[in-house]
């Protein structure tokens, strides 16, 4: 298992700057198949362990090409055994079970509505919105404009505050606020 994972976080790095377009085929593929493997790269504080429960949640907030995508790669995987489910939900609904976040909108006042909503549980947040790595969200999918290439931008501060530690190879290759 941590051969596969491994295999993963490396391809994915490789990956990293791979893609033009933001809403291209494989950059699509990319976030959903690096957002499914997150959980396999991030280790959490013994206070901020994640509950038992029977499978693992993906909220989606919002729409965006990404999610059927996400759907497909969630479908195939498990981890330790448990189902990785997606829901897609509005900033209105109830996300505190949420294991990952993604905030598929680059509209602040729906990001504020989200990171104050799992404030306090363990679930990381993920957008690919401009800045939103800025404004508290974990880790976020960064293309500059003109640039070809898809970076991460992630928010050190905000992770180690969750008591969240990625994979030190992601960090490596990762822009950090």
């Amino acid at each position: 298992m941590m051969r596969k994972t491994l295999l993963v976080v490396a391809v994915m790095l490789l990956s990293l700057g791979a893609y033009a377009d933001d809403n291209s085929e494989k950059t699509v593929a990319f976030k959903a198949e690096f957002i499914v493997h997150l959980l396999d790269n991030v280790e959490w504080s013994k206070a901020e362990q994640h509950e038992d429960t029977d499978n693992i949640t993906i909220y989606v907030v919002g729409e965006c090409p990404v999610n059927g995508k996400l759907e497909e790669y969630a479908s195939k995987e498990s981890k330790d055994g448990k189902t990785i489910e997606v829901k897609v939900v509005s900033s209105a609904d109830s996300i505190s079970e949420a294991d990952i976040v993604f905030v598929a909108s680059d509209d602040l006042g729906t990001l504020a509505k989200v990171l104050k909503k799992v404030k306090g549980t363990h679930a990381l947040t993920v957008s690919d919105a401009k800045d939103f790595a800025r404004y508290g969200v974990m880790i976020n999918f960064l293309q500059e404009e003109g640039s070809d290439k898809v970076k991460l931008e992630v928010n050190k501060i905000v992770l180690d505050n969750a008591g969240a530690k990625l994979n030190s190879k992601i960090l490596e290759k990762a822009v950090l606020i």
